[in-house]
C-alpha cells in the first residue's frame, strides 16, 4: 500500500495472511454451492452398520448435519475401524454458531503465531482423497487473487436488500439469485 500499487500475482501467491485463507474456507463452507457429493460403491461394503451392496450409489450430503448443523448421534460401535481413526483427521464445530459466517473458526494458535488450519472442520466443496476436484489448487488460487485485489482497491458498501439476498437456486450448483456488490474506490 505505501507503494500505492497492486500487489503482484507472486506476491498474493506467496504471502502467508492466515485470516485470508480462513476467510476464503468459510466462504467456500457457507455458500453450501455443492449440496452433496455422489459415490458408486465398487464393492460390498458396509456403512455405519448397513450393507451398502456393489453398484450403490451413496450420497454424502454437504449442508446438513456436521456440516452446518449439530451432527447426528452415531455409535461408535456402527462405526468401522477406518471410520473411527478418520475421525481424528478433521475437526468439528459448535453445533450452536455453524450455521454463522465464522472464519476464526479456522485459526489457531501455534507456538504464539495464529496460523490457518484447512483441516479446522469438515469440508467437502471439492471432494476429498484421490478423487477430489482436480482443478482445487486453481479455484483456490483465483479466489485468492480476486479478493486481495478487491480489498486492496475497493471499499465495499451496504447493497439495498432489492440487490442482495442469501436466496438462491439449487441446480448443478449453487445459483445465487440477487449477489450484487456496491463498490467504491478505495482511498488512501
Amino acid at each position: 500500500m505505501k507503494n500505492k500499487r497492486n500487489p503482484s500475482v507472486e506476491e498474493i501467491l506467496e504471502i502467508q495472511i492466515p485470516y485470508l485463507d480462513a476467510t476464503i474456507e468459510e466462504i467456500l463452507r457457507t455458500s453450501l454451492t455443492f449440496s452433496c457429493l455422489e459415490r458408486e460403491a465398487l464393492t460390498d461394503t458396509v456403512i455405519l452398520g448397513r450393507h451398502i451392496p456393489k453398484g450403490t450409489t451413496v450420497v454424502f450430503m454437504q449442508i446438513g448435519p456436521d456440516f452446518y448443523s449439530a451432527p447426528f448421534n452415531i455409535s461408535e460401535g456402527d462405526r468401522s475401524q477406518s471410520s473411527r481413526e478418520a475421525k481424528s483427521r478433521v475437526g468439528s464445530w459448535d453445533p450452536s454458531d455453524m450455521h454463522q459466517f465464522k472464519p476464526e473458526r479456522w485459526i489457531e494458535s501455534c507456538d504464539g503465531a495464529e496460523v490457518f488450519n484447512p483441516k479446522a472442520g469438515p469440508h467437502l466443496t471439492f471432494g476429498y482423497g484421490r478423487r477430489a476436484c482436480y482443478g482445487k489448487k486453481l479455484a483456490y488460487l483465483q479466489i485468492r487473487i480476486l479478493l486481495v485485489m478487491l480489498v486492496w482497491n475497493f471499499e465495499l458498501k451496504k447493497c439495498s436488500s432489492e440487490l442482495s439476498s442469501y436466496r438462491a437456486t439449487q441446480k448443478l450448483t449453487k445459483y445465487a439469485e440477487r449477489c450484487y456488490v456496491k463498490l467504491a474506490p478505495a482511498q488512501w
